[in-house]
């Protein structure tokens, strides 16, 4: 991706309109029956909510900067009157004091039961370079880093790693396929190129 905020867009483009071709041309108009919702902890810095947007997403904000999300919260609205309506989970692994966050292993359990794909925003977590892998391990259905920041790839550059499925969606939601909400988000073949030096060397 051109960096971490485009792949928050790619990722919720992908989590709304999935392989149909009728919505991925629509968006970023969305209609009532489309899975357009996108769950963000208010507790957290919720700058990059407009990245979400920016697809047609409506962000529901879950709990405030003094009390975050809890895992009751989530669960409430996943199974409440908007189920069946949630494009994602946007989350960001962040250390907290243990009685102001939501775990990593709560949010998992919960996307798995009510079958809504789990995002979680890394862009700024590495090193260590375990990060790379540690949230798909633990059962995370996308997780978005920067290639700019201490990869040390170029700074319009970023990476999703991601079920199969979802990577499959991705690429139907942006460049180089025409009428797709991402299509500015166009990622030069220089970019690549760097992005994969750097991961080989950060490695």
């Amino acid at each position: 991706t051109t960096g971490s905020a485009a792949g928050l867009a790619v990722t919720t483009a992908a989590c709304i309109a999935g392989s149909n071709p009728e919505i991925i041309h629509r968006l970023p108009r969305t209609l009532p029956s489309d899975k357009h919702l996108v769950i963000m902890d208010g507790g957290n810095d919720c700058r990059w909510s407009q990245s979400v947007m920016t697809t047609g997403a409506k962000v529901q904000f879950l709990g405030t900067l003094r009390r975050p999300m809890t895992a009751a919260q989530l669960e409430k609205e996943l199974r409440g009157p908007n189920r069946g309506r949630h494009a994602c989970i946007v989350f960001y692994d962040q250390v907290r004091p243990a009685d102001q966050v939501m775990s990593l292993e709560a949010a998992v359990k919960l996307s798995k039961q009510y079958r809504v794909p789990l995002v979680v925003d890394a862009a700024a977590q590495t090193p260590p370079r375990s990060n790379l892998w540690y949230w798909t391990e633990r059962g995370v259905d996308a997780v978005i880093f920067s290639g700019g920041k201490s990869l040390s790839g170029p700074q319009t550059s970023g990476i999703v790693l991601a079920r199969k499925d979802l990577i499959d969606s991705m690429r139907l939601n942006t460049s180089p396929n025409e009428l797709t909400v991402c299509r500015p988000m166009k990622c030069s073949k220089e970019d690549m190129v760097g992005l994969v030096v750097a991961l080989e060397l950060y490695m």
